[in-house]
Parts: structure tokens; sequence; C-alpha cells
């Protein structure tokens, strides 16, 4: 849930800018051409790579990059760029099913940022670090973490929407309902960051409308955090979008609607090779397939095919 990653980039190339402004300055009359180290902005270049493949969904990519990251950052005790890196460290670790080493890279994180008095980045990664306690179902913690990152807030001067993104999703897993739906509004009227979209909120008020017998409402949530994430290129999130608005579809009684969706989720978990996912889509699909005329037989030909290894243009390659 790493809902920052806009913000991520824009702090990371005005960081770049300063950083080359030395040099740049030494084309001025009367000044000598200043050199920067190579390893003090290696570290920087990890960094964006790393950044190019986490905002297409391609978590395992982007990991490595950021390893780098920050082994180049603690050559060069660069203590900025090493909170960042262990933060996407911790948020990768998460994405790929490991919320307990996650937690561990982004308390670091947390510590970085609050020695340096940053609250910025202190948000960030505690609002990251309470996700992956919540995914790791250690849910007062991550409340916690979360009001931290509130008290902090007015010092930035600037509201932070997936601060109340997560705080919906952890209230929603304590069984607070209306205090959840309430976040979950807060994070969909907070203004969007340039460049960036809210579309995890989007999928989490859906989540919730869905599961409190909104069905209507919630399918419309999640296609538009399809459109969004579409926008983006985030295969993930299309496939998460597409399956939330099968669900909501299927239990709303329109059945066809939902066998679509399930069909196209399941052949983008396919090829991005999330087998297990995209096996459940399909087993949703085939369960529509009497009642609502459609053939599955051609979403398990390419599922068959991709988990055989027979794929042309992987995504994430």
């Amino acid at each position: 849930m790493n809902q920052a990653k806009v913000l991520i980039r824009t702090i990371l190339l005005l960081a770049l800018a300063l950083a080359l402004a030395p040099a740049l300055s030494g084309c001025l009359p009367g000044k000598p051409l200043e050199k920067i180290p190579p390893q003090l902005t290696a570290g920087n270049q990890e960094i964006l790579e790393g950044l190019e493949w986490y905002d297409r969904g391609c978590y395992q990519k982007a990991l490595d990059h950021y390893f780098k990251a920050n082994e180049r950052f603690t050559a060069v005790d660069q203590i900025r760029g090493k909170a960042m890196a262990e933060n996407n460290i911790g948020n990768c670790l998460r994405l790929l099913g490991d919320p307990e080493s996650a937690a561990l890279f982004l308390e670091e994180s947390v510590d970085l940022y609050t020695g340096m008095d940053d609250p910025r980045g202190e948000i960030q990664a505690r609002v990251n670090l309470a996700a992956a306690l919540a995914d790791a179902a250690r849910l007062p913690e991550a409340l916690a973490a979360l009001d931290r990152a509130a008290e902090l807030v007015p010092a930035t001067g600037s509201d932070y929407w997936p601060l109340a993104n997560t705080r919906g999703v952890v209230l929603w897993k304590l069984g607070r309902t209306e205090e959840a739906r309430q976040a979950l509004e807060k994070a969909l009227s907070a203004p969007a960051w340039p460049g960036g979209s809210r579309a995890a909120a989007f999928h989490s008020m859906g989540i919730l409308l869905l599961e409190t017998g909104q069905p209507r409402e919630a399918a419309g949530h999640f296609l538009q955090a399809l459109d969004m994430d579409r926008e983006k290129g985030f295969f993930p999130g299309i496939a998460d979008d597409l399956w939330g608005a099968a669900r909501a579809e299927k239990a709303a009684g329109n059945l066809k609607e939902a066998a679509r969706y399930f069909r196209r989720a399941s052949q983008v978990w396919g090829v991005l090779g999330m087998d297990e996912p995209a096996r459940r889509a399909l087993a949703e699909l085939t369960a529509l397939a009497e009642e609502t005329g459609t053939d599955p037989s051609l979403t398990l030909f390419f599922l068959d095919r991709w988990e055989e290894g027979l794929i042309r243009a992987n995504p994430c390659d």
C-alpha cells in the first residue's frame, strides 16, 4: 500500500536537482566546474529505477533496485536516502506477502526520519508501517502507528489522504464500521497529489460497501479505481479492481457482467504469473458459465499456456 509513490518521486527529483545545483553553477562565468562524485548519486538512480518497476506493480524487480539503493546510501552515510530505500523495501515485502519482515524495515525508516526531524517522511513511513502491521493482524499496533502519524500532520501544513485510507482499512478490520466509513470518506474527499490518483481509497470503499450489503454502490467504486489504475498501468491494482467489480456485480444479481469481470481478472492475474488468484477467478467464471452462457475454455487455455511458461510479453520482464 505504498500510496505515496508520487510524493516520493517528487521529493527525490527535487533532491536530485538540489544535488546537481553546485555542478550547474560551475557553468557560470568565473566559476569552476564542480564534479559530483558518482558514488553520491548512485543510490538516487537505483531509487528511480525501482520506482519504474513499482509503478507497474512489479515488486520483485523494484525490490532488487531498492536493496541496491540502500547499500549505496549506507556506504556514503546518506541517511535521508537510506530512510527512503528502507521505506520502499518494506512496502515491497508487504505486497509480496511478508508483512512481518516489512515491518522491520519500516520501523527503521520511521526511526531515521524521526532522527532527521522530517515529519513528512515520518508520516509516510508510519502509515506504511501501519499497513504492514494490519496485514500481520497486529491491529492495535497499526492503529497506534496511525495515531502518531496524525499527531505529526499539523507540522506539515497539508493533509495526507493515505493516512485516512489506511485508518479506514484498520478500523474496518477491527469491526468499527461507521468509523471506517468516515475515514474512507475523508480519504476520498482530500486533494490528490499532482499526477497521482486515489485508486486505493476507491477500492477500499468498494470493499466496505460490498461487505455491508451495498453491491451496486461498491461496483461503482471498484470501477472508478479501475479507471485510475488502468490510466497508470498498475497491473495488480487492475486485477484487484476487476475482481472487486465482479464480486459486486454478482452480489447485485448482474451475473453476465460479473462473468465478464471474472474473466478479465483471471487473465490479468494469469499473465502476471499470479496463478492462485487467476484460478480462483476462473472457478467463479466456470460456476457462472451455464447460467450466463459464458464459455471459460479460452481463459483456461490462456492460464494453462502461461503457467507452462509459454508467454511472449511478461509485463515484469
